[in-house]
């Protein structure tokens, strides 16, 4: 056999191990279909800017995965963010809020660089937002799954949750 002929169904092998990798990757369960759209098209409300952080979604940094959120905790005087509590691996790893570059409801987007919290803070008494939480109306009626927390990136203020509603696929905002 000549050494090009064989060098030429390597390569050709290479070539259909390759596209049959990215065929598995688009297809796999849980894979992402990318959407595009009009540049020109916005689907926001007459509210102003409202960034939304997906309990449960990926954090990341520069395209590379940190973690997932799994918890967002607010200041204990106001619904101001005070961190993002990430898991990645067997623990999890809290990130303040002022690390959040943007958060389009899919993927929350972090600073490359943030200050460590001090390791001597309590965090026992800090409300806490966590994934799959129960939501509770003040009249005791049970709203459904907490989902998504909404905020104010100018303020850092959270403005509404969106909830999984009762024995429906459907979602509900709720403006706090």
């Amino acid at each position: 056999m000549d050494l090009n002929l064989l060098a030429i169904i390597i390569m050709g092998a290479w070539v259909v191990a390759i596209a049959a990798a990215g065929l598995v990757m688009s297809l796999r369960p849980g894979g992402v279909a990318v959407r595009l759209s009009a540049a020109g098209a916005t689907t926001s409300d007459s509210g102003g800017r409202r960034d939304e952080i997906l309990l449960g979604g990926d954090a990341e940094v520069f395209g590379n995965v940190r973690g997932r959120v799994r918890a967002v905790q607010l200041r204990p005087d106001s619904r101001e963010l005070q961190d993002v509590e990430l898991a990645s691996g067997l623990e999890g790893r809290a990130v303040p809020a002022s690390a959040i570059v943007s958060a389009d409801g899919k993927v929350l987007r972090l600073a490359e660089r943030w200050p460590e919290p001090p390791l001597d803070e309590p965090r026992d008494d800090v409300p806490t937002l966590r994934q799959d939480a129960t939501v509770v109306s003040a009249e005791g009626k049970r709203l459904g799954k907490l989902r998504l927390v909404c905020f104010d990136p100018s303020s850092g203020t959270v403005t509404a949750l969106v909830v999984d509603g009762r024995g429906t696929p459907s979602r509900r905002l709720l403006p706090i």
